[in-house]
């Protein structure tokens, strides 16, 4: 599919009259995406954090699916696994915030004073800049059934 858009924008070339530089791509390659998808829905249009009965009838199957949808671009869930952009998530479930050893954790996850319990968690994934502001992560979940799903799926890997 990407080699048919660039062919395509290769003929259109000529008849927009010059060639534009491409623009410089970041770390992570689906980021850029991320940043669209969520400019196109607009501010306050992020989902509503589970409730703890949400949370605890999330359903852990379904979270894989979910984690592998929404996450894996710039996470890994396993233990020992290479980090991606993202830091690897084993065990984040009830730790604390910025834990992780040889991640280059932002300043703003730095300083924030957070545990990962469910409602944080919650919180976070519906809404990543209104928890701790100044995050790099720019990628908001949308639903709040895959929200609760994703949390049971990350309490699997303690």
């Amino acid at each position: 599919a990407a080699r048919l858009v660039r062919g395509i924008a290769r003929g259109l070339r000529p008849l927009a009259g010059r060639h534009r530089a491409q623009p410089q791509r970041s770390q992570c390659r689906y980021r850029y995406l991320a940043r669209a998808i969520a400019s196109a829905h607009g501010p306050g249009s992020h989902a509503t954090p589970p409730t703890r009965e949400e949370i605890a009838a999330g359903d852990a199957a379904r979270g894989a699916v979910a984690f592998e949808k929404v996450c894996s671009a710039c996470h890994t869930i396993e233990k020992g696994a290479r980090r991606r952009v993202g830091p690897n998530l084993f065990g984040v479930a009830g730790a604390r915030i910025a834990q992780k050893e040889g991640y280059p954790y932002s300043e703003a996850f730095r300083k924030a004073d957070i545990t990962w319990d469910d409602e944080t968690l919650g919180e976070f994934l519906a809404a990543p800049a209104e928890v701790v502001p100044g995050t790099k992560m720019d990628w908001a979940v949308k639903e709040t059934q895959q929200i609760a799903d994703i949390i049971a799926y990350l309490k699997q890997y303690r």
